[in-house]
């Protein structure tokens, strides 16, 4: 059972939310902020996600409201942080801001 002490602390910390999942899960730990493994971790979450919607349609008695709503949350912020990912790398200027920066 998931208590509220144990949610991912907001706003979204990503190294604290993978530590969090790595504790909850045994799952590959998605460290890595390469926009592969972001990707990887999304379809992840995507499929945990949907398995647990279909546990609390059909009533299960193990579904875990709190837990859901976490990973939904944890969901949308990577999806929305690989999205503007991709967006800066498109950038015309991503070659100029990657030079600057060094």
């Amino acid at each position: 059972m998931l208590h509220s002490d144990s949610l991912v602390p907001h706003p979204y910390n990503r190294p604290a939310s993978m530590a969090w999942l790595a504790g909850q899960f045994a799952t590959p730990v998605f460290h890595d902020d390469t926009p592969s493994d972001r990707a990887a971790l999304i379809a992840w979450l995507e499929r945990r996600c949907r398995a647990m919607r279909a546990q609390g349609i059909a009533g299960a008695y193990h579904y875990d409201l709190p837990l859901h709503i976490e990973l939904l949350r944890i969901l949308a912020v990577e999806k929305a942080e690989l999205a503007a990912m991709e967006i800066q790398s498109a950038s015309p200027d991503a070659g100029w801001r990657r030079r600057r920066a060094a």
